[in-house]
């Protein structure tokens, strides 16, 4: 088994047959140390971070993912519903650019019972054209270090914040947004 545990920094360009990152035989530590994720031109990866992947990547603090063509999913969360599961609470940095068919940032249907991104600071996105919106309602409650939003030319965005059925859960821990820009 392949085991990187003092990886701190992964660039990934123009692998033009890319279709996955990461192996299901990692052990669980290795990646542990990964600050760093920056993926970019690689047209057949489907996701970014799958969720046998999750325990792995607790340090990442900034994740760039430009011109995958593919690319459906970044955070690929699906199945995990403990309650005090912490996940990705050191990432500060999300770009997300030119990528034509991502639907989700976060796949995941119960964000109520997951705290999320606690430290994410800067969220931009930029030409993903067939995003209709950013996060669930009950996933904006994670939010609450949020300072930068920018979202340009996605062509598709109906809504930043879907309304779900744990809008209830919806209180004063908001994230106050000092800068938000959108453009069509």
């Amino acid at each position: 088994m392949v085991s990187l545990p003092n990886l701190e920094i992964l660039k990934l360009s123009g692998l033009s047959k890319l279709t996955g990152i990461w192996n299901r035989q990692l052990q669980s530590e290795s990646f542990f140390n990964l600050h760093i994720l920056e993926v970019e031109k690689c047209p057949f990866l489907l996701n970014v971070v799958p969720n046998h992947l999750i325990a792995s990547l607790q340090n990442l603090e900034k994740l760039n993912v430009e011109k995958c063509d593919q690319l459906e999913v970044v955070f690929d969360i699906e199945g995990l519903y403990h309650e005090d599961a912490r996940i990705f609470s050191k990432l500060e940095e999300l770009k997300l650019i030119d990528l034509p068919k991502l639907r989700q940032i976060f796949c995941n249907n119960d964000f109520q019972q997951i705290s999320c991104f606690q430290n994410l600071g800067v969220l931009q996105l930029k030409q993903c054209d067939s995003l209709r919106y950013l996060f669930s309602a009950s996933m904006e409650l994670g939010l609450v270090k949020l300072k930068d939003l920018r979202v340009e030319n996605c062509s598709e965005i109906k809504e930043i914040i879907k309304e779900d059925t744990a809008a209830d859960y919806i209180s004063s821990n908001n994230p106050a947004f000092t800068s938000i820009f959108a453009q069509p």
